[in-house]
C-alpha cells in the first residue's frame, strides 16, 4: 500500500536525518491524503508508454515458446 510505504520511508528518514515527529507525523497524514485518483493523475503525466519496460521473471518453461 502506498502510505504503509510512504510511512515507512518517513519513519526511516527521521530516525537518520533527526527530523522530529512533527514532521514524521505531517509526512504520514500527507501521504495517506493521497486518493487513488491523484495517483492515477501522476502516473498520466509521468509515466509515459514509451519509457516503460516490461520484465519478465520466474523460472523458464522448456516447453513454452516465446
Amino acid at each position: 500500500r502506498l502510505s504503509l510505504v510512504g510511512s515507512e520511508m518517513c519513519i526511516r528518514d527521521s530516525l537518520l536525518c533527526g527530523t522530529d515527529n512533527g514532521v514524521i507525523e505531517e509526512n504520514i497524514r500527507r501521504i495517506q491524503a493521497i486518493t487513488p485518483a491523484e495517483v492515477q493523475r501522476l502516473a498520466v503525466k509521468y509515466l509515459r508508454r514509451e519509457d516503460l519496460i516490461t520484465a519478465v521473471v520466474g523460472a523458464v518453461d522448456p516447453k513454452h515458446e516465446i
